[in-house]
């Protein structure tokens, strides 16, 4: 009978430790993936650009997560399929989204909780919102080596009853499959 060696997966470092997945069955966390995340972020660095487009005009006695930190946490929250605000209060003390943070994932302060993401959520004024608009396309046009002549770009696409389609209000995209309408 051969003996297996351990599936031992290596992350970038954290706070000057080795960070590694296993599947001893020690630490758990149903989000493994969330340190993939990570690894991309950190080549990409989005978030980043994100924050610098931010204003933050909060009171620096009375703040325990920066920015930085609260946009990991509610990006890679929303990328792992938790949307609402209201699932920081369950996740904040999860060992991969701690790392996933830059938190030690055991002793690791815990993250933030719902009604502080909900502030962040609120706090963005227009012209913020904006910046970020713009982090986010430099960011994609900057993963081309040549930038595209053009974009074509289908926003706020959803599945939607085909009866409306006689509005006119609307414009039918038949090319894709389900079709999806855009409100103009």
């Amino acid at each position: 009978m051969t003996q297996e060696s351990p599936i031992v997966l290596p992350f970038a470092r954290l706070s000057g430790k080795n960070l590694q997945g296993d599947f001893d069955g020690g630490v758990l966390t149903s989000d493994g993936g969330v340190l993939f995340l990570r690894e991309t972020e950190l080549q990409i660095g989005v978030i980043g650009r994100f924050v610098e487009a931010l204003d933050d005009r909060r009171d620096p006695r009375y703040t325990d997560h920066s920015y930085e930190e609260l946009l990991r946490q509610r990006i890679f929250q929303i990328a792992c399929g938790y949307e609402d605000a209201n699932d920081c209060n369950s996740l904040r003390r999860d060992p991969a989204f701690k790392a996933a943070c830059d938190r030690l994932p055991i002793v690791g302060e815990s993250l933030a909780s719902q009604p502080t993401m909900s502030r962040l959520d609120n706090a963005p004024r227009h012209s913020e919102l904006y910046r970020m608009a713009q982090a986010l396309l430099e960011t994609f046009l900057a993963s081309y080596d040549r930038v595209p002549k053009a974009l074509r770009l289908l926003l706020d696409s959803r599945v939607v009853d085909l009866s409306m389609a006689h509005t006119p209000t609307f414009v039918i995209l038949s090319s894709l499959k389900p079709f999806f309408v855009n409100r103009l």
